[in-house]
């Protein structure tokens, strides 16, 4: 039996053969995807005009046609010639081909007002076509699932069909003609929940129908996975989704085709080390996982974003070992480390002082000079930078209740951070800012500002929206707010100062807290209450 599933419905279509006919322009194209109908409006304009379609790959002589000329280029032709004489008045060409297929001397015709391309847009079933077949309901029904595509109206319009044989004609028919950021564009656009807007709209509508949903996803599976076995396309896809601002499958893509230079040019470009505060905690240790261990061993940029992952699940010593296994042993001596601009690069050197936030150690005078010299290094927009070394001087000044200078200090962290436009981050400014008020005896100020007012609401036992979760699971309320703290990477001196306990009250709770989940250390107490659904 033959196979029909690509076939699309023979609708009479008298408004549009009309405009075909009678159009200023002697040549009408018919440019657009299998399934657009094409064929068929060529079988009804050779009805109504009583003449023949030309199918061959090579178009017809002068003399083989008369006053109409109907040529329906095959599929497989890449390459066709639309004669000089065509343009002359008099004669009416139409011609019926793929967007793949390119026709010299068309886009000279479309300049000189000789020629008329119809596509997807001209093509497509409109309401009323679809109300003289089957009546106002059932077209608007059509309408919303099609798009108005014919092949698609005819498909659903049949009681059986070959689904097999329909994902083989979107995959070789449809999907094949695409780019590959149009490919990406258009899974981008079917993913749920809420597909991006900026992929959405880059999308043909009737490739957005409803009613092809299904086939279309496993079509469009085969062909991104064929594309992404060629080497030479996957930089391409990848910048495709980086366009769209999904740089951690930007990443992964180039990681998969074994590209990982490109795939770390990629992640230190997305910011390498600060990429959690950008894109979560989660896409960050997929895009770390994806780096063959020796690369990682070898480059900055990964070794140091593996110190930070470290850091983040409270394992300090992992992210020292990390760093000696690289640099040696005095890469954990930091004033070493900040004084010798030969041996350790400016970013390297910032991170190194960031470290001291996770491993509680207060800046001294020596390395605080060291900081400070440290900034002149960075540009001014060097936001990312520049906000770190301030936070990580800030501590300094406040430790030494020095709040007037403390308070300028944050205040350029929080310029920074927002110019990067990094919430976490500003985040643990305000909470530091909000601090300082406290321990200055300015209760009312900490406590009346719009950024203290979000801080402490998100600090206070009824702020936390699983807490009634805890309880279930054995936790105070007080234990429940440590596990949000610690989830965000605040260190024990850190949760101390915020909830005005001593650092030994905060360790004999951290003690319970890791008791009850089974656990004994941040990193597992916050896998196992994100488990429990206690925090998100």
């Amino acid at each position: 039996m033959a196979d029909t599933s690509h076939e699309a419905i023979d609708i009479q279509r008298d408004d549009l053969l009309r405009r075909i006919a009678t159009a200023a322009e002697p040549i009408v194209v018919l440019d657009a995807v299998a399934g657009m109908g094409k064929s068929t409006l060529l079988s009804q304009l050779a009805s109504k005009l009583q003449c023949p379609i030309w199918r061959s790959v090579l178009p017809p002589g002068e003399d083989t046609f008369g006053e109409v000329l109907l040529w329906d280029v095959p599929s497989d032709v890449h390459e066709a010639e639309v004669a000089a004489g065509w343009q002359d008045g008099g004669r009416r060409v139409v011609i019926a081909k793929r967007p793949r297929t390119r026709l010299l001397g068309l886009d000279r015709a479309i300049a000189y007002g000789k020629a008329l391309c119809l596509g997807t847009d001209d093509l497509c079933f409109s309401l009323d076509e679809l109300e003289t077949s089957y009546g106002k309901t059932e077209a608007a029904r059509l309408l919303a699932e099609t798009g108005g595509w014919p092949f698609l109206v005819g498909l659903l319009g049949r009681q059986s069909r070959d689904e097999a044989a329909v994902i083989r004609f979107l995959a070789d028919d449809v999907l094949r003609e695409m780019a590959d950021s149009e490919l990406v564009q258009l899974s981008l656009a079917q993913q749920a929940p809420k597909p991006l807007a900026s992929a959405e709209e880059a999308v043909p509508a009737y490739l957005q129908a409803t009613g092809i949903g299904g086939v279309l996803a496993a079509a469009l599976d085969m062909v991104l996975a064929e594309r992404l076995k060629d080497s030479a396309r996957v930089p391409v896809i990848s910048a495709a989704y980086s366009a769209h601002g999904m740089q951690t499958e930007a990443i992964l893509v180039l990681q998969r085709a074994g590209l990982h230079e490109l795939a770390v040019r990629a992640f230190v470009a997305a910011f390498g080390r600060y990429y959690i505060f950008f894109h979560g905690s989660e896409a960050f240790d997929r895009v770390l996982a994806g780096f063959p261990a020796e690369l990682a061993a070898q480059n900055e940029g990964i070794v140091t974003a593996l110190a930070m992952q470290a850091l983040k699940r409270g394992e300090v010593l992992r992210a020292q070992r990390l760093l000696a296994d690289c640099y040696g042993s005095r890469a954990n001596n930091v004033l070493k480390v900040l004084s010798d601009r030969a041996a350790f690069s400016a970013a390297f050197r910032s991170f190194r002082l960031v470290m001291l936030i996770y491993e509680d150690v207060v800046l001294g005078d020596d390395l605080l000079e060291q900081s400070t010299t440290l900034l002149s290094e960075f540009p001014l927009d060097a936001d990312l930078e520049r906000g770190s070394i301030y936070n990580s001087i800030l501590e300094f000044y406040i430790r030494r209740r020095r709040f007037a200078v403390a308070q300028d200090i944050a205040d350029r962290a929080l310029f920074h951070y927002e110019r990067a436009g990094v919430p976490l981050l500003c985040f643990y400014i305000n909470l530091h800012q909000a601090m300082m008020h406290l321990m200055s005896g300015d209760a009312v100020r900490a406590q009346t500002t719009p950024t203290a007012q979000q801080i402490m609401r998100r600090l206070r036992d009824t702020g936390l929206p699983n807490t009634t979760l805890g309880e279930k699971n054995g936790l105070t309320r007080r234990e429940t707010r440590l596990l949000l703290m610690i989830a965000e990477g605040a260190s024990n001196k850190f949760i101390a100062h915020a909830l005005g306990l001593s650092e030994a009250t905060v360790k004999f709770h951290l003690g319970n807290l890791y008791r009850k989940l089974g656990c004994g250390r941040r990193r597992e107490a916050i896998t196992a209450a994100k488990a429990l659904g206690v925090i998100s």
